[in-house]
């Protein structure tokens, strides 16, 4: 089945589903289980409350459940993570059992007047770790972290890193010996000296505990001169102190740059301290890494006019894939796993001539090579945000979707084939 006559039969689906409990989920502001028993196996749930909630991350717990990040705003404010917030945003998390059906949710903030966003969150001994972004002003943001019991309860924070500038979190990831959050500051560090320079990677290191690394301070704001922005950090091997930063920048170095006056970014990979650049000299966004055999796994944008997703797949740091994907498709490239079979399942948002926008779900071979596309939504604006597969092969992920004029958080699963048929 092709990409429209998917999008077809979902939206034939979902308009089913609403008859039987559309208006349960509106007016009773999204219950605990949305969705009726015998879609077990397969199935649409959507979270949140009153105003809107955005998703953003997702994990696989240990006792087979969901747990998921996002942010909440219940005034219908947000403004894209800019100082527009009203200030009442909130991080959300969600826990769900492995039906998809919730079983608890919980907001959180770091003090009052503080426009609190959800980023990344990862499952820890005897609870979960979640990190985000307060947005203090248009110049002062700082990253924030919470450690969660596993009913949610705060059990430290919230924790705030910041260089007096605007610091912004992308992403947590579990260590050997702790944990290291990704993002970016504007208390950049001129390379070369006395030239300017505007934002550079940030990378904050804790131990187990949640104390700094002190060894680490004169490696957490690195990068080139420019804008610098870091996605998510990796350690090579476990047990190892080789760690591969992964983001992107507009001042790549190289021979094939010379002479070009950039405004793209370019997708780089640091090992300590040496670069590579994935690309050309058009705009690649990176926007998720995943590991891979030998190597990683990028996905991203193509900015142009339309976007395409973009794929690059490394052998250690040398590209091996560099290209884009699904290219008779206007895409925006958001997550990437590795499948069980050796594939890849990637996911974004499709863009549409009308304006109107829907999750998309692919499936391609190392290579990057097309197996089969969907989309999920229907009118509006609806954004994927991160997919995983489970040891069975089927896949979840999680995004957002307009719903009768609310944005709400989504959880959908899917068959290994992305049908949300048995």
């Amino acid at each position: 089945m092709n990409v429209q006559a998917w999008n077809n039969f979902l939206k034939i689906i979902s308009k089913y589903l609403w008859i039987i409990w559309g208006s349960f989920i509106i007016l009773a502001c999204d219950t605990t289980d949305n969705v009726e028993p015998r879609f077990n196996q397969v199935f649409i749930k959507y979270y949140g409350s009153d105003g809107d909630q955005y998703g953003a991350d997702l994990k696989r717990t240990q006792d087979g459940g969901y747990i998921l990040i996002g942010t909440t705003d219940p005034n219908k404010s947000l403004a894209e993570g800019s100082e527009n917030a009203s200030g009442d945003e909130d991080i959300v998390v969600i826990k769900t059992d492995s039906l998809g059906n919730q079983q608890w949710i919980r907001s959180y903030n770091s003090g009052p007047g503080i426009y609190d966003e959800g980023r990344s969150i990862v499952e820890i001994q005897g609870g979960y770790l979640i990190a985000g972004n307060a947005f203090k002003s248009a110049t002062n943001v700082d990253i924030v972290v919470f450690q969660l019991s596993l009913d949610g309860l705060v059990l430290n924070g919230p924790l705030f890193f910041d260089e007096g500038a605007r610091e912004t979190c992308n992403s947590i990831t579990v260590l050997s010996d702790g944990y290291i959050i990704a993002g970016s500051t504007t208390a950049a560090i001129p390379n070369p000296p006395n030239e300017p320079d505007e934002q550079d990677f940030y990378t904050v290191r804790l131990d187990f505990n949640l104390v700094e690394d002190p060894d680490w301070a004169t490696n957490k704001i690195s990068g080139r001169q420019g804008k610098d922005t870091g996605i998510k950090v990796f350690q090579r091997n476990t047990g190892s102190d080789t760690l591969v930063i992964f983001g992107f920048t507009d001042r790549p170095d190289g021979p094939q740059f010379t002479g070009n006056t950039l405004t793209s970014w370019q997708y780089i990979g640091t090992v300590n301290g040496a670069d590579a650049y994935y690309g050309d000299l058009e705009n690649q966004i990176c926007a998720d890494i995943a590991e891979s055999v030998g190597g990683f796994l990028m996905i991203g944008t193509l900015v142009g006019n339309p976007n395409r997703m973009y794929y690059v797949r490394t052998n250690g740091l040398e590209p091996v894939v560099n290209q884009a994907i699904f290219t008779q498709f206007e895409l925006e490239g958001r997550s990437i796993v590795r499948s069980r079979d050796g594939d890849n399942i990637v996911l974004g948002q499709i863009q549409y001539a009308g304006g109107n926008r829907d999750i998309f779900l692919g499936k391609t071979d190392f290579n990057g090579a097309e197996k089969w596309s969907r989309t999920f939504g229907d009118i509006g604006q609806d954004d994927g945000a991160t997919v995983i597969e489970n040891p069975d092969g089927s896949i979840v992920f999680t995004g957002t979707m307009n719903l009768s004029g609310q944005r709400k958080i989504i959880l959908i699963k899917t068959n290994s084939n992305g049908e949300l048929i048995l």
